[in-house]
């Protein structure tokens, strides 16, 4: 049970950081965009994965990724 917490807490805190990193991206200046754009995508896929690992390992489903 405690790496499930650990994997959901971690899933948690990269959204968290997420979107933080959006909200300066919302904010920033012209020449710091293509900068947090970049860290935006990267932590997109972060999440994307973290999100299927918890799929596949735990049955847990925290947000609909049809395609």
């Amino acid at each position: 049970m405690k790496q499930f917490d650990n994997s959901l807490n971690q899933y948690y805190q990269l959204k968290k950081d997420l979107l933080l990193v959006a909200q300066k991206l919302n904010s920033c200046n012209i020449e710091d965009k293509e900068m947090y754009q970049d860290i935006v995508l990267c932590y997109s896929k972060h999440l994307k994965e973290i999100n299927r690992l918890l799929e596949k390992k735990y049955g847990l489903k925290l947000c609909s990724d049809e395609e």
